[in-house]
This record gives structure tokens, sequence and C-alpha cells, in this order.
């Protein structure tokens, strides 16, 4: 009896025994994705400095191939103990789930949500010579016209896909999808007029925008953004469209409370700093900060959100 009661005890005092040495060896973080991309330099951003943090080596491992799927299978079936971490994204946890039948790993209940990072909203735009200034002129113009309109994506299932899809739904309009094989190509046939429509990254559309290639009728973040004071959010005329593509870290389940708790406060702390605010502007991105719990509800809930886009729209993986 005896001893089990010190066993008890002992279960008891672990995780913050743990928490309290970790970590004690370099900590592995994947990135499901190959190397260059806007996720993976928002990943080295924060993982220099979380090294200075926790005083051991972040090794970034790009484990890149089906959707995001490869690298998550890969933590979802690591040890539980805080040093194989996965930087997954929307498309990993929030629309994979629809548009995959079967998956190799549970994104709900495979993970503990840690700590999220950065979100990336997009720019509605069009070609300068569609006669429309506002979302609401646009939602006009094409239900004058259905079926006439085009809008580019960097393909199916991506972010601009599912913006287009979302801006279908919510303001019921008949606009036709061309998927492309990235968003600069998408982009490129805006600029040129030979499709009307396409949802950009900022880094890439601002320029157009500002030399009068194209128009910015409305950022798809809940709200304005503060470096973009005049492009009024598509909320304001569609409640409820949001579209940001997001990232964050996530441990395997079952990784000890108090080590999520402290990898939290330091992202938290990071995403804070105003050098790193700056650093991710310039990619376009928002500092997203959370707490475990909060985190996780959103992951839900952007789950349940795109399932309905996806059913409606009737989406396939390329």
């Amino acid at each position: 009896m005896k001893l089990k009661r010190a066993a008890a005890i002992l279960a008891l005092l672990c995780p913050p025994v743990f928490a309290q040495g970790y970590p004690s060896r370099p900590v592995r973080i994947v990135l499901p994705y190959t190397p260059g991309g806007p996720t993976d330099i928002v990943l080295r951003i924060v993982a220099r400095e979380l090294n200075e943090r926790i005083g051991q080596p972040i090794v970034i491992d790009n484990r890149g191939g089906a959707s995001g799927m490869i690298g998550s299978e890969l933590v979802a079936r690591s040890a539980s103990d805080g040093y194989t971490l996965l930087f997954g994204t929307i498309q990993t946890h929030g629309v994979n789930p629809s548009l995959f039948k079967r998956m190799p790993y549970d994104p709900i209940n495979d993970f503990v949500p840690v700590a999220s990072a950065t979100t990336f909203p997009l720019l509605l735009t069009v070609h300068h010579g569609v006669p429309v200034s506002s979302v609401k002129e646009l939602i006009a113009l094409s239900k004058s016209q259905p079926g006439r309109l085009n809008y580019a994506s960097a393909g199916s299932g991506t972010g601009t896909h599912l913006a287009g899809e979302l801006l279908k739904l919510l303001a019921v309009v008949d606009i036709v999808h061309v998927p492309f094989k990235g968003g600069g190509d998408a982009l490129n046939e805006v600029v040129a007029g030979r499709i009307q429509i396409t949802f950009a990254g900022l880094p890439t559309g601002v320029p157009h925008v500002k030399a009068g290639r194209i128009k910015a009728l409305a950022i798809t973040s809940a709200k304005r953004a503060r470096n973009l004071p005049d492009i009024p959010a598509a909320a304001e005329t569609l409640p409820g469209f949001e579209v940001s593509p997001w990232n964050g870290v996530f441990a395997p389940k079952g990784t000890p409370a108090a080590v999520v708790t402290r990898l939290n406060a330091q992202m938290t702390s990071i995403l804070r700093l105003g050098d790193v605010v700056e650093r991710l502007a310039a990619l376009g991105a928002d500092a997203f900060i959370s707490t475990p719990p909060e985190f996780a509800s959103y992951v839900r809930s952007d789950v349940a959100k795109w399932a309905k886009v996806v059913s409606a729209a009737g989406i396939k993986p390329d």
C-alpha cells in the first residue's frame, strides 16, 4: 500500500519536475512543407528567438509532402516529451480533415495545441478594368452576370481557393474558380486582365495595388489591418467572412501540461517583441497570440467552418 501511495505522489510530482528540467537537449520542430515559403520563414524567425530563451538548439526539420500530412503524422507518432513538435497550419489541422476521407492522423485527438503563431490575411483584388470599387459592388456585378466572372487561386484546397468559395457561399454569387499552380501565377493572370478576381498575399498584392494594376476591395481578416487602414475588411459587408491562413505549434497528445504552458509563455513573449512584429509584418503576417485552450478552441471551430465550405463547394484535393 505504501508503495502504491508513493508511486501516486511521484506521478503527481513528475510533470512539474520534468518541466523544470525541460529542455535538456535540442528540440526538433517539424515543418510539414519544403523550405523557403512564408510559413518556413515565420518558423525560423520564431525559432531563433526561442533558441535564446530555452537555452537549447531548435532544429527545424522540413518534411514536405501530401498536403502537410507526412510531417504531421511523424509528430503525431513521436514521443510525448516535448522534444518533437509540429509547426502546423490551417491546411494540416483546419482544411485537410474535410478534403481527405482518410488521414494518417487525427488533427484534434492526436495533438495538443501549444501556441498559435501568425495569421496571413489576404487581399480581395480585381483587375483595374473591372467596374467595381467595393465588395458590395462586386457582389452586385456578380449577381447581374452569373457565371461570367472568374477568380484565380493558387490551387484546389488552398487558402485562396477557400476564400473564393466562402465568398460565393456567403454572398450567394456564381463566380467560376480557375486554379493555378501557385499564388504568383494566379495574381499575374489578374494583372494581365485574363482573370477578373483573385485573393492575393499582402507582400505580392500591395505593390500591384500601389502601381494601379489591380484594385484592392477588401482584406480578409476579421478587422482592418493596422498598416492598411483604408482597405475595409470584407466582413464589414459580409458578416462572418474571415480567411486568414494561420500556423502554430502543436505537440503529440500526452505531452506534459507544464511543458505546454512553458512553451506557450515563451511563444507569447516572442510574438510581442517589436522587431519580431516588424519582421512578420514584412511578410504580410500578423502575430496570433492565444493560450493553449484558446488555440484548441480555434482549431476546432476552423475544422467545422471549412467542412461546410468544402462540402458546399465539392472541393477535391489536386
